[in-house]
């Protein structure tokens, strides 16, 4: 609230230039929050960043470049909330018009590891029931730090298009889904946007 479009544009192009001066950043999109489910939080905008290795994730936190940036954005912020993860492979960057559906878990605190694990497979299972769902990556958080907020995993999925997303709310293999997550869940965290190209081409990501 108060940040004008100006102050705006300026924190995505100083997002945009640190991600272009950080070898080995080999993605980046973000966007507007429209997701329909209300589970922000308050969060209006999503970003995605692909690095090639924890190495360079842990290299980009510590960097000159990234602590200017912070000293530019923060004060425009209301609220941060980050989580990494790592995946075994990038795959294909997502097109225009895919939409990222950036879901996290924060488990309750007596959820059987077990429990957490057959969610964490019936989750990985829906690109496989669900059409329209091109990718799903998924994992425990591996950054330091309290922005994830207690937030234990974080889950990307890919949809070819909006509708695509909106159909997989009502699935029946969602809604089995959630009646399973449901008895071991604290709280969630939604955060959808859809792909656009950038004034410097489309970004890659981990999409």
């Amino acid at each position: 609230p108060g940040t004008t479009p100006a102050e705006l544009r300026l924190v995505y192009e100083g997002f945009d230039a640190l991600i272009a001066g950080t070898p080995g950043c080999i993605g980046f999109q973000w966007g507007h929050n429209n997701s329909p489910e209300g589970l922000a939080k308050g969060f209006t905008h999503g970003f995605i960043i692909t690095f090639e290795s924890l190495e360079v994730r842990d290299r980009y936190m510590v960097a000159k470049n990234h602590d200017e940036f912070r000293e530019i954005v923060l004060p425009r912020l209301a609220d941060v909330f980050a989580l990494d993860f790592s995946v075994p492979r990038v795959p294909e960057a997502a097109e225009p018009g895919r939409v990222h559906h950036l879901v996290f878990f924060k488990f309750k605190p007596d959820a059987p590891a077990a429990k957490i694990d057959e969610v964490n497979a019936a989750f990985a299972q829906l690109p496989r029931r669900v059409a329209g769902l091109l990718s799903f990556q998924a994992g425990p958080n591996n950054l330091d730090g309290d922005y994830n907020k207690g937030f234990s995993h974080g889950y990307l999925l890919t949809f070819v298009n909006d509708r695509a997303r909106d159909d997989y709310l009502i699935h029946p293999a969602h809604r089995e889904f959630v009646s399973l997550v449901g008895p071991v869940l604290a709280e969630p965290l939604v955060v959808d946007f859809t792909v656009v190209p950038s004034g410097r081409g489309l970004f890659v990501v981990d999409g």
